[in-house]
């Protein structure tokens, strides 16, 4: 990133988001004005609920076939996680305004950078530059909406995630399910996070991380995103139990 000047965010301000989400607020202005043959879906896009379900079996399947050389991950997955998905999906379903499987309208879809947070944001003297479109295209603007708030990489105090919610919600009034679907999703958006987190245990990802940090340091990652995940975990009960958090 030489050509952009600036620096990484390192301690993340209200104004941050502010301009997190007037950034978020040009790219709705943008999609009313194009053709959704211009663009394709983003990277790992959910129009529907349905997808999202589809999303988290896939990666939990990955991840189920590296289990049997870990009984600590086989126990969560087989346990604790398999236990929350079907409460949280269950959930979903019911509150998902509409048919579960049926596309989100194009009318109500973004042009989502996709792997959107401050992790691809950099400060310079003419305020934040934004990067890193390669997974650009149409989505749900509420899986861009719950990823900033879930995103692992990124430590958010409950006031800033109030504030971005605030703001997402404000930006797309005109969509009427926003809201419904934002309850709905917010707890399969975070299972989908809980997989993600454990990318590690998979060989591809494994091996790469190997051939930079070695075997020790390996396995002391995967412990880690495994009680990074067994966190996620811990809040999306919470929220099943007590309803989306920040509103």
């Amino acid at each position: 990133f030489e050509w952009i000047n600036g620096k990484e965010i390192v301690e993340i301000t209200d104004d941050d988001v502010n301009r997190a989400a007037e950034f978020i607020r040009s790219l709705a202005k943008l999609s009313e004005h194009t053709s959704n043959k211009e663009f394709p879906l983003a990277s790992a896009a959910c129009i529907s609920g349905q997808m999202i379900e589809e999303q988290i079996r896939d990666r939990y399947a990955t991840i189920r076939e590296f289990s049997d050389f870990n009984s600590e991950l086989r126990r969560f997955l087989e346990n604790d996680f398999a236990h929350t998905f079907e409460t949280v999906l269950s959930k979903s379903k019911k509150l998902w305004p509409g048919k579960f499987e049926e596309q989100l309208s194009h009318d109500c879809q973004l042009l989502s950078p996709s792997d959107f947070g401050f992790h691809n944001i950099f400060l310079t003297k003419d305020g934040l530059k934004f990067f890193d479109f390669e997974y650009f295209g149409w989505d749900d603007p509420v899986k861009l909406t719950c990823d900033f708030l879930l995103h692992p990489g990124m430590v958010l105090s409950d006031k800033q995630k109030t504030l971005w919610l605030e703001s997402m919600k404000e930006i797309f009034s005109n969509d009427r399910s926003f809201s419904q679907r934002l309850r709905a999703s917010y707890g399969l958006y975070g299972l989908c996070w809980c997989m993600i987190m454990l990318n590690v245990f998979t060989d591809s990802h494994g091996e790469k991380i190997i051939s930079v940090v070695g075997n020790n340091n390996m396995e002391q990652n995967k412990t880690k995103q495994l009680e990074k995940s067994k966190k996620m975990l811990i809040h999306l009960n919470e929220t099943h139990k007590n309803g989306l958090p920040y509103e």
